[in-house]
This record gives C-alpha cells, sequence and structure tokens, in this order.
C-alpha cells in the first residue's frame, strides 16, 4: 500500500497497481491526467483493477477524467484533418500552431497553467465535412430569441420548396428524406450569419469559421448557399409561425450535459445534404462547386422537453450545421493563423499580461 500526494502523483510508476482511491483536484488537464496511474495495459491481472474515485458537488473527478478523454480524441480528429502537406509541398502545420488546436471539453479544466497562453491563434479555418454550431447563448437568454426572430426565421424564408433527398448510408442507397431547401446568395448569408449571437466559450470557433467564409466569398470560391430545413418523413412535431406560412416542425434534442452545445446532427441529414457541397447535381437545386450547404432543424431549448407540454415560441432555437463547397477548400487554405506577439512570431508561448 503506498500513500501520498504531489511526488506519488506523477513521475512514479507502481508495478502491479491494482487498487486506486483518489481524491486529489487539479486545476490543469496535463497535471490531472499525469495522475491517473490506473490507466494502463494490465497482462493478466484486468478483472482486479479496482477505482475509488472523488464524485461530490464540489468536484467530479469521473467527469474531469471522460473530459480529459474527449479532449485527446477532439485533438488527435484535429491533427487527422491537417497532417500531411499542402499543394505546395509545405506542411500544412508546423509545430507551434499545434497547441490552439487543443480542446477543452470542461469549463474549469484548463489544457495547462493560466499563466502562459499560446501564441498562436487561428485566423480563420475551414469547416471540413459537415459542421454543428451548435454552441448557443445560455437557455432562455434574450440572445437565443433574438437568433430565431432575426436570423434563423429569415433564414428559413428561404427554404420554400418541398422535396425528398436521396441519400447513400453505411454503403446502402435508396433511402430518402423529407426536406425543405431553397438558396440564398453568399453575401446576404454573410449578413444573417454576422448578427448570430452564440456562447462565450464557443466565440473563438466561430470566429474562425466566420474568417475562412468571409475569404472563401470574397474569392469567389462560395457563391450561394443551399439552406437545407429537414423535416420528419411522417408525423412530428409541429409550432405555428406566421412569417414562415403556419405550421413548422420542431424536433427533441438536449443540450449535452455541463456543456454550452446540443447533441450533435442526425447522420441521415447529413448523408442527404452532403452531395450538395460535393457540388453533384441534386433536383431541383441543380449542381454549382460554389455553393455551401446550411443544415437547420428547430427545437425547443428546455429541460425537460415534456411532449405532452405545450411549446412557446421563446423556448425555440434553430440548430445550425454548415458545410463549404468542397471545391473551396485546399489543403493550403484549410487553416489560417495570426500571432498574439508580432514581434515574436516564432514564440511558442506569450505572457497574457504583456
Amino acid at each position: 500500500m503506498l500513500v501520498g500526494g504531489t511526488q506519488l502523483s506523477r513521475g512514479f510508476t507502481v508495478e502491479g497497481l491494482t487498487t486506486s482511491y483518489f481524491r486529489r483536484k487539479a486545476g490543469q488537464a496535463d497535471t490531472l491526467m499525469q495522475a491517473g496511474r490506473w490507466f494502463g495495459f494490465r497482462p493478466g491481472y484486468q478483472d482486479l483493477v479496482r477505482l475509488y474515485i472523488r464524485r461530490d458537488s464540489k468536484v467530479d473527478l469521473y467527469e474531469a477524467f471522460e473530459a480529459l478523454l474527449m479532449d485527446e480524441e477532439a485533438f488527435r480528429a484535429e491533427l487527422d484533418k491537417y497532417a500531411g502537406f499542402d499543394e505546395f509541398g509545405m506542411p500544412v502545420l508546423e509545430p507551434r500552431q499545434i497547441p490552439p488546436l487543443v480542446s477543452q471539453h470542461l469549463p474549469w479544466l484548463k489544457p495547462t497553467a493560466r499563466n502562459k497562453m499560446w501564441n498562436a491563434v487561428i485566423a480563420n479555418k475551414a469547416p471540413t465535412d459537415i459542421q454543428d454550431l451548435y454552441g448557443l447563448p445560455e437557455r432562455g437568454s434574450i440572445e437565443n430569441r433574438t437568433n430565431f426572430d432575426e436570423v434563423v426565421v429569415p433564414l428559413l424564408a428561404h427554404a420554400s420548396t418541398e422535396i425528398m433527398l436521396p441519400y447513400e448510408l453505411d454503403g446502402r442507397s435508396g433511402f430518402r428524406q423529407r426536406a425543405r431547401v431553397g438558396v440564398i446568395g453568399a453575401a446576404d448569408f454573410n449578413q444573417l450569419f454576422e448578427q448570430l449571437s452564440w456562447h462565450p466559450d464557443y466565440e473563438s470557433n466561430i470566429r474562425a469559421f466566420r474568417g475562412f467564409i468571409q475569404k472563401a466569398t470574397d474569392d469567389k470560391k462560395i457563391t450561394d448557399w443551399a439552406v437545407v430545413w429537414t423535416w420528419p418523413n411522417s408525423g412530428g412535431r409541429t409550432f405555428a409561425i406566421p412569417e414562415l406560412g403556419g405550421d413548422i416542425s420542431i424536433v427533441k434534442r438536449k443540450r449535452r450535459a455541463g456543456r454550452s452545445d446540443f447533441v450533435g446532427s442526425d447522420r441521415k441529414h447529413r448523408a442527404a445534404v452532403r452531395p450538395i457541397a460535393l457540388g453533384e447535381l441534386v433536383a431541383p437545386l441543380g449542381e454549382s462547386e460554389t455553393r455551401g450547404v446550411v443544415l437547420v432543424s428547430v427545437a425547443p431549448d428546455r429541460e425537460p422537453d415534456d411532449l405532452a407540454k405545450p411549446v412557446d415560441r421563446s423556448e425555440l432555437v434553430g440548430l445550425i450545421s454548415i458545410a463549404v463547397p468542397a471545391k473551396a477548400v485546399s489543403r493550403s487554405d484549410l487553416i489560417q493563423w495570426t500571432v498574439i506577439n508580432s514581434a515574436k512570431p516564432d514564440d511558442v508561448v506569450a505572457d497574457q499580461d504583456m
């Protein structure tokens, strides 16, 4: 049996460890990760491993280690996107530009010490495939109401043609998804998109996406957007929105526990709209290599979302996912950077109090 604190928590190997009792909180993810002595391969005795961990009203270490796993998986996925070289033979990422790609899924668990911040900052970042932009303001906020009335409703007004979108899933074809579709010009979409409010924790992500979309519009790589508003193929809840011609479809969608965003979009819907972003022929929209996709659904933002309880308009939010035209994203334009300290552009970190 070993009992200890800092010295035992990191830089120390315990052979044959089976049972751990762990209560130490750390404010940085890198420190907490090193304390996870129970991780690793236990050949021949994995059935004997036991973990007793702190879970109370002040801190939930189980949730913290779960967030660490999500941070690492998201980071690996980001690295996969930008691995290799661009069309000019240059690396898409340099080592000093990697740190800002590190995710933070738990607000209180910072990736590393707070007295330093990364010098590299993402200036714009291309959405790869279909990107859910679900980091909305707090539930019940006036910002959500404004988003819905002044952005989501005008956006959905462009989707006036009802169709059944064909799609393939898991190698099988013949599926169809009900939707209303239409087209909005790139400048008009950017104007609406600029008005949207987001959760403070999500602002840096949106700033990077907005930067890419504006540049791609200026370069004529995006000329318009297909607005795709998915509906259930049959049945489903409805709510009357006079500006959109009457009853509209509303879906059940929850915020992720302990986070600001919502559960992700339906993969059937993503499969149905992906051909548009690939520039393929999709009736009645036609085909275009400079057309992006805006995938929209409407959901009540309430907990619990009791299906028997009437929905109030003030509870409705628009959940938006976007896909830029595939041809608009060259390897060299996937991600672009600036720095906090322009006098030292090659430094990895910059002091926060500079």
